[in-house]
């Protein structure tokens, strides 16, 4: 049996595709046939050179599948999604609440592509997962095409919210409306908080609307005068930083109130420095947390989340094209300059 896989060598050169044998399964592991791989910002921002992993390699980790053999207990047949990471569940990080920076960590469509690690990213059409990579079993109530949100977008979405540590009926600014920041809208409108969310693109205004955004501007000014406005001069109890910008981390600093929490999700790839004053971080009582990736019990929420609430945020909106493996070239040209999630299908 063997598998098709698309290996990157790296930035300016085409991805290859070949066939490659299918291992024996070890303790632990379980191949899965790929029904369908999102292409993620991530793997663009390493296509296109802006950050540099260990080469060859196999992009992809926005993925959903079938058990086709397992020896951790999984039914062949099952539908599943799993974490972007394997961990070993024993170091230091692992005991203390960070299992995405395990000291022996394995991550999907991230990985170098070697005998011993084959099989290690989404563009294929079957991956083998590691020992210790968290796994969630898929309610058919969730089509694939919005499933595959759940392992990448939703989860870090979970993970940010929950760092934010917010307290009830919450005012929260979310910056940047791309998937990230529309689906952690979403999240945040359905537990109840007010949602202000700013992009710099005012075609976004009808999506952060029908993803649960209070408010919406495109102009900062506006922003922070609403903002104001609506929190008597305060302003918001937590800002997520979704948009991966510059620009948008400097807005975070002056759009919290005194005691307010910033977190910063969505700069994975160098965007600049910004000006922080220490002594308006202390006057203030501020808090700013990094949060890369999420742990397992996001993965949790995130499939729970979809299965009640996909039909009422419109979801498909945020899909364009579908291409298939034989095409991924062209599929990742396309999301280069695409604002929607592009799929492929093996």
């Amino acid at each position: 049996m063997t598998a098709r896989i698309a290996v990157f060598h790296g930035f300016g050169q085409p991805l290859e595709l070949v066939e490659c044998p299918i291992p024996n399964l070890q303790e632990g592991e379980t191949l899965v046939k790929i029904n369908c791989c999102a292409l993620c910002r991530s793997d663009l921002h390493t296509y296109e050179g802006r950050r540099t992993e260990a080469t060859p390699a196999i992009l992809g980790h926005e993925a959903v599948g079938q058990v086709i053999e397992s020896r951790a207990g999984l039914a062949p047949g099952m539908r599943i999604t799993w974490g972007i990471f394997a961990c070993c569940s024993e170091c230091f990080f692992c005991c203390n609440g960070l299992p995405q920076k395990c000291e022996s960590l394995f991550k999907y469509g991230h990985a170098r592509l070697t005998d011993e690690q084959p099989l290690s990213g989404g563009l294929a059409t079957h991956i083998l997962l590691r020992k210790g990579t968290p796994v969630v079993p898929l309610p058919d109530s969730i089509p694939d095409e919005i499933a595959v949100l759940a392992n990448c977008s939703t989860a870090t979405a979970f993970a940010s919210i929950r760092n934010a540590d917010l307290r009830t009926n919450a005012v929260v600014a979310v910056l940047g409306m791309g998937i990230l920041g529309l689906t952690a809208a979403a999240i945040l409108s359905s537990q109840g908080h007010q949602v202000i969310g700013f992009d710099p693109d005012p075609a976004k205004a009808e999506l952060a609307k029908d993803f649960g955004c209070t408010d919406f501007f495109s102009d900062v000014d506006a922003f922070k005068s609403a903002l104001s406005n609506q929190t008597q001069g305060r302003g918001a109890d937590a800002c997520l930083e979704l948009a991966g910008s510059q620009a948008a981390a400097q807005l975070s600093l002056t759009s919290v109130r005194i005691g307010g929490t910033i977190i910063w999700t969505g700069a994975a790839a160098p965007v600049g420095e910004v000006s922080i004053q220490p002594e308006q971080i202390l006057r203030r009582q501020l808090t700013i947390r990094g949060v890369h990736n999420y742990i397992p019990g996001d993965l949790t929420d995130a499939v729970e989340f979809l299965s009640a609430f996909s039909q009422q945020f419109r979801f498909e909106a945020l899909f364009g094209a579908t291409f298939s493996l034989d095409e991924i070239e062209t599929a990742l040209q396309f999301a280069a300059v695409s604002t929607s999630r592009v799929m492929v299908r093996p």
